[in-house]
């Protein structure tokens, strides 16, 4: 048997290193779910500022209007 297939089955075999393989999946699904939340934060933000900006136009337009 080669020295990397040795090395695979006793690390496959040992369960330090399966539990950190567990974390390390872990932390991969949370940054996932992380990214997505931010990124939907981030389309919020800017439907919220594109709102605003709305909002102001038509008040300085009215203003203008009437003045």
């Amino acid at each position: 048997m080669n020295i990397e297939k040795e090395l695979e089955l006793e690390l496959t075999n040992d369960h330090h290193y399966q539990l950190l393989l567990g974390e390390i999946k872990d932390l991969h699904k949370r940054q996932a779910i992380l990214e997505t939340r931010i990124a939907s934060y981030d389309k919020l933000r800017l439907s919220i500022e594109n709102q605003i900006a709305f909002k102001i136009r038509n008040k300085k337009l009215q203003e203008k209007k009437y003045a």
